[in-house]
């Protein structure tokens, strides 16, 4: 199933969010930046633990492993993150590499905007028109990346099947921060057509209220939840 990061970047610190803004909360207080790594153990990771706790504490297993188990081992899902950064064959465990980075204000994407205080959750005709475009932008430059390694994103995913997009931030439905989005499943319009999608938070809040630097990866729950959409 195909995974699109997507995260914020611009000259402003305070307006940017990506995946490597802020020292993320492990195990045994511990503190260090995110990896691909850790989001490819998250969806397809075997014996997963959320590694925010340490020891038995921790075992919820994968998002993968969630599906197997659901299905009593009759549902054996991949997830397979798409590049959508400026390298076609990004190299690195640097999570940025793969990610689309939005050149504007995170905050101007959540469920409520400073510049639109109909929020974007209210835009019409539809609602998140905003973050939409950027959708399509990001599923533009995917599909590019994929044919300049050779591949066929048509051919090797049906046209129904669901993007499940992580944003680089918290969700709004756990933090009450509208300056995030609250995981949903929708369509956004590409070439003419409809794509369902998904959106999910890449951040778990340790505070209230929720700030920044004080999180971690995201459990499986709510990504479990909005994936299963799929099916």
């Amino acid at each position: 199933l195909p995974v699109i990061l997507y995260g914020w970047d611009t000259s402003d610190a305070k307006k940017s969010l990506h995946f490597t803004s802020y020292k993320l909360k492990w195990a045994n207080k511990s503190e260090r930046y995110a990896t691909l790594e850790d989001i490819n153990k998250l969806f397809n990771g075997e014996k997963y633990s959320w590694p925010y706790l340490s020891g038995a504490r921790g075992i919820t297993g994968s998002i993968k492993e969630y599906y197997r188990e659901l299905s009593f081992g009759q549902l054996d899902v991949e997830f397979e993150f798409l590049p959508c950064g400026k390298s076609h064959e990004p190299k690195s465990n640097d999570p940025n590499d793969y990610a689309y980075l939005i050149e504007d204000d995170f905050a101007e994407y959540g469920e409520k905007s400073g510049s639109d205080p109909r929020g974007n959750r209210n835009t019409r005709p539809y609602p998140y028109e905003k973050i939409h475009a950027e959708f399509s932008k990001m599923f533009s430059q995917a599909r590019l990346n994929l044919r300049k390694q050779g591949r066929d994103y048509d051919k090797e995913f049906r046209t129904e099947t669901p993007i499940t997009f992580i944003n680089a931030g918290f969700s709004a439905a756990s933090t009450s921060d509208m300056r995030f989005i609250w995981p949903h499943k929708y369509a956004f319009r590409h070439a003419g057509r409809w794509r369902k999608y998904n959106v999910n938070p890449f951040l778990e809040n340790l505070s209230r209220p929720a700030r920044l630097t004080n999180a971690t990866i995201s459990t499986i729950g709510v990504i479990a939840h909005e994936t299963l959409h799929t099916f």
